[in-house]
């Protein structure tokens, strides 16, 4: 018996290549994991193909590569999610109710509270309100964007923080309120046990929603990320991680990898290294973006996080060495003097441009003048179409830059008019590449809204363009790793005002199936 030629065959399909050469194909060929044949149908290569799948007009997409997230914390396995709840009252009631089922000095972690929704107070939680829940347990509430916590008191006597850390707020009377805005500490110790299993079901959900690849910024204290890293790396050695995972340590990391030989793309079957984090300045929602003038709602500027001569530097070294600097932006003036480093240190190392792909982590406030720079500078915009849920008119934004300013952030078609790098990522908020498409192809503002091309392309060749694997993945193509998406519908045709409910069929990562469509990942 002759052997079969192909390993599988994907047929009778919408194929969106999203290859300049060949925009659409109706079937393709894998073998090997990769792409062997990509064009019109064939019954001859259905004949020489170990499995046949008949997708009957479904559309296939190439797979998502989200390019921010903090993937590993993203399964409810170490935080209590409180997303989808819409009143102060109701949210503390269910810390409430999770703190009864705990044993007595056990850590109680909750994530994703987002106060601007909320519809009786929109105001963060107190020290008070957790302790009048338990004054036996640490509480740690985390709210959606990372950047501001809330504790009781048992909590914030144990954890490793000065109360005279700039981040620990205070009320009139010096005392602390709970609230800690961009203090980061090694939680780790609280809950390692759990570090490999959150791993683990946070792969699953993000191959539920049609990521094949995706970039993990490990945005906690190096003893902390240690602990993740080894994790990672040994649930890769037993193929036990479903997607690819681009890991982002801090930057304090950088050096010492560049001494032991470490370098960008390198690691085994899923796991690699890209780049190096670090953080200019704050969030919007905790008051800490550093902007060119005050908050409406509360006056001050914001802070800064890095020293800048420091950071010249490190681009400089970056630059010398082949290492990728990932620089949290968010404010007009954080981004203006970011810029002004990444100036400083490339003309240091003798470029004109960046030859390593920096990027500026979500640049939305980012005006024309810095677009220039950025795109002279060939810097990555890394930027999160899900922040668009804040830019409405009577929401966060508002209450924080005032109605006048709420368009003039994220304005992803302006950044393609200028023809700057855009690329798209999720941050968790939430963890899905379509509800990002759709909010993108969706915002009434001719300055922020593209198309739906324009929006998938961030979200997946753009995205392999920034993490310099663009020979291996963002399309489909002969040769290329065969990952990609099965939709029910294709977003090019349906109601645009749909596209967040599309269902992803299934996800494949070189070839194999590692989602079958049902409503639960596998």
């Amino acid at each position: 018996m002759t052997p079969k030629q192909y390993d599988t065959v994907i047929y009778n399909g919408h194929i969106e290549t999203f290859d300049d050469n060949l925009n659409t194909a109706q079937m393709v060929a894998i073998t090997n994991g990769r792409f062997s044949y990509v064009g019109d149908h064939s019954e001859e290569l259905i004949k020489n193909a170990i499995n046949s799948i008949n997708i009957k007009g479904k559309t296939v997409l190439p797979g998502f590569i989200d390019l921010h997230t903090h993937l590993w914390t993203e399964a409810d396995i170490i935080d209590i999610d409180l997303t989808e709840i819409s009143t102060y009252k109701e949210t503390l009631d269910k810390v409430e109710i999770a703190v009864k089922s705990k044993k007595p000095g056990e850590w109680v972690f909750f994530s994703g509270w987002d106060e601007s929704f909320w519809l009786d107070k929109k105001e963060f939680p107190t020290l008070k309100d957790l302790d009048r829940i338990s004054q036996d347990n640490p509480l740690y509430m985390k709210r959606e964007d990372g950047h501001l916590v809330v504790v009781n008191s048992l909590a914030l006597k144990q954890l490793p923080v000065s109360l005279e850390h700039k981040g620990v707020m205070k009320d009139d009377e010096g005392h602390p309120t709970g609230v800690l805005k961009d203090v980061w500490l090694n939680l780790t110790p609280y809950f390692q046990d759990l570090i490999s299993e959150s791993i683990k079901a946070s792969c699953k959900i993000a191959a539920s929603v049609g990521i094949t690849a995706v970039v993990d910024n490990l945005t906690i204290v190096p003893e902390g990320q240690q602990n993740i890293l080894k994790e990672y790396f040994e649930l890769d050695m037993n193929d036990e991680i479903p997607i690819r995972v681009f890991l982002n340590p801090t930057r304090d990391l950088m050096e010492d990898h560049v001494k032991k030989g470490v370098h960008r793309n390198q690691g085994k079957n899923k796991i690699r290294y890209s780049g190096y984090k670090g953080f200019f300045d704050g969030a919007l929602g905790s008051h800490t973006a550093m902007l060119s003038f005050e908050y409406a709602d509360m006056g001050g500027k914001g802070d800064k996080f890095l020293d800048e001569a420091e950071l010249a530097s490190q681009v400089k070294f970056a630059e010398e060495n082949e290492c990728t600097l990932c620089i949290h932006a968010i404010g007009d003036q954080a981004i203006e003097k970011l810029l002004d480093c990444f100036e400083e240190g490339l003309t240091n190392a003798g470029n004109a441009f960046t030859k390593q792909k920096h990027r500026i982590e979500h640049a939305e406030m980012i005006t024309d003048s810095q677009i220039v720079r950025a795109n002279k500078l060939r810097i990555i915009l890394s930027m999160q179409p899900n922040f668009l849920k804040w830019q409405y008119p009577g929401e966060l934004y508002e209450q924080r830059l005032g109605r006048d300013r709420i368009y003039s952030l994220n304005r992803f078609n302006k950044i393609l008019q200028l023809r700057a790098n855009l690329s798209f990522g999720s941050d968790n908020m939430p963890l899905s590449p379509l509800y990002g498409i759709h909010q993108s192809v969706n915002f009434p503002s001719k300055d922020t809204q593209i198309s739906v091309e324009e929006a998938i392309k961030a979200y997946t060749i753009s995205n392999a363009v920034a993490l310099s694997v663009e020979h291996e993945l963002g399309n489909i193509m002969k040769g290329k790793y065969a990952d990609l998406i099965i939709l029910e519908e294709s977003p090019f045709t349906i109601n645009s005002s749909e596209i967040k409910g599309l269902k992803i069929e299934q996800t494949y990562v070189e070839g194999l199936c590692v989602y079958d469509g049902t409503s639960n990942p596998m």
